[in-house]
């Protein structure tokens, strides 16, 4: 529930900053001193003391590794301040609402590398965040209604990636008949990367064509491990094609600040339709 929290005022802050700016869209800059107060000292993630692993995971709010180093960095003024080190699934995880809005356009892969080395500054934090990016792209222009299977859209982006990327996606699309609970335990369940993104890639490859939201989704909910970007990413790759009113009632309701987020995400692609 911890990680859900910080997924969801992480897009919160993106799909914000996106709208905050109209005619204007990505601007490092800005995002920056937007995520900078919602999980900087004045935030509910500020947490008194020293928290060590062993007394992991703390009752309400708490800020990751790289929000740690993204507060740290951005507080001392430095030029970069993502971290350097656990490249993680939240690299990409947080990106659907920058496809959303620059999915194809020329820029995209720009604001993707930006967006992701605020926070996580690695090139394997980066390779898997352009891959994933590319792969929402093309379900979200024409992946779910052309001749394309998804499997053909992943194996595609793979042969654009770095050699040990591509053998990663690969790997996922040969696994694509096994339950996704096996492909969890296989690739590990754990968010470090690749192997999140082969899960995150797994859960939507799995699901097929004819699933519905809730079919498609509950395998990686129920996988446990850190599901919480495969559930965002895979989300994003089956709601590009079954759309948000798939999304049952009571999940919305369940939902932290839906309502301000449905509204924000419509406001996101009123901009995008004024690009």
């Amino acid at each position: 529930m911890t990680q859900m929290r910080i997924a969801v005022v992480i897009c919160s802050v993106i799909i914000y900053h996106y709208y905050s700016l109209p005619g204007v869209g990505f601007d490092s800059k800005d995002l920056r001193t937007r995520m900078y107060a919602a999980f900087g000292p004045d935030s509910d993630y500020e947490v008194e003391g020293t928290v060590t692993k062993d007394q992991l995971p703390i009752s309400g709010p708490w800020r990751p590794g790289h929000l740690k180093a993204f507060v740290a960095n951005f507080k001392n003024n430095e030029e970069i301040t993502g971290s350097k080190d656990g490249p993680n699934g939240d690299a990409y995880a947080k990106l659907v609402p920058l496809v959303a809005l620059y999915a194809g356009k020329p820029e995209l892969e720009k604001y993707v590398i930006e967006a992701t080395r605020m926070t996580h500054d690695n090139d394997l934090s980066v390779d898997c965040a352009i891959a994933a990016a590319k792969v929402l792209e093309r379900l979200m222009l024409d992946g779910w209604t052309s001749k394309e299977t998804p499997e053909q859209i992943v194996a595609d982006v793979a042969c654009l990636s770095p050699a040990g990327l591509k053998i990663a996606l690969g790997a996922a699309i040969d696994a694509k008949a096994q339950t996704h609970k096996d492909a969890v335990q296989k690739f590990q369940s754990n968010c470090g990367l690749p192997q999140s993104l082969q899960t995150s890639l797994h859960a939507f490859l799995s699901a097929g064509f004819d699933t519905d939201f809730p079919s498609a989704i509950r395998p990686t909910l129920t996988a446990c491990g850190d599901n919480l970007p495969r559930l965002m990413f895979a989300g994003a790759c089956v709601g590009s094609r079954v759309g948000v009113d798939a999304i049952p009632k009571d999940w919305l309701d369940k939902t932290l600040k839906r309502d301000w987020i449905i509204q924000q995400a419509n406001k996101l692609v009123s901009l995008r339709e004024k690009k």
